[in-house]
């Protein structure tokens, strides 16, 4: 068998190398065994992303209600003047405020190399450009022709 080896801790405690072993073993197991299993599921994660998505959709229908039966030019004072302005075919007008956000995706580049005669060779570059990304908001309260904001919506 192989050799046992035991020091002492302080006069009333000896430990052997078996025990450390299990004590090491025990320790390594506590420390990792809190950690397993603790991320949220992804079913947890996507309903997550909706409840927030639900509260954000709440938030902006409130400040949107908000405006109602106000006059146009405290929603003026308050989002400052609109992005573009068009005619409710009832006497009034209807405020569109627009906002568009842009992202890029990067490009790409691939390269071919075709062998030729003997050390030489061909290299075919191509490179792509990648993509600019827009989403656009329109946020459009309908005026009265007394001035006063009657509708909203968001499209």
């Amino acid at each position: 068998m192989g050799q046992d080896f035991s020091f002492r801790l302080d006069k009333n405690l000896v430990v052997r190398s078996e025990n450390m072993t299990r004590i090491i073993y025990l320790c390594l197991f506590l420390l990792i065994f809190p950690t397993v299993g603790c991320g949220p599921s992804r079913e947890q994660v996507r309903r997550e992303e909706q409840e927030s998505a639900l509260r954000q959709q709440m938030e902006q229908e409130k400040a949107m209600k908000s405006w109602l039966g106000y006059h146009k030019n405290y929603l003026i004072a308050g989002w400052g003047p609109p992005t573009q302005i068009m005619d409710d075919g009832s006497g009034g007008s209807i405020y569109i405020y627009t906002q568009t956000i842009q992202f890029s995706l990067p490009g790409s580049t691939s390269t071919v190399q075709m062998p030729l005669l003997g050390n030489m060779g061909l290299a075919v570059s191509q490179q792509d450009a990648g993509a600019v990304i827009a989403h656009s908001t329109h946020r459009m309260f309908w005026i009265n022709s007394e001035g006063f904001v009657y509708r909203w919506a968001v499209k």
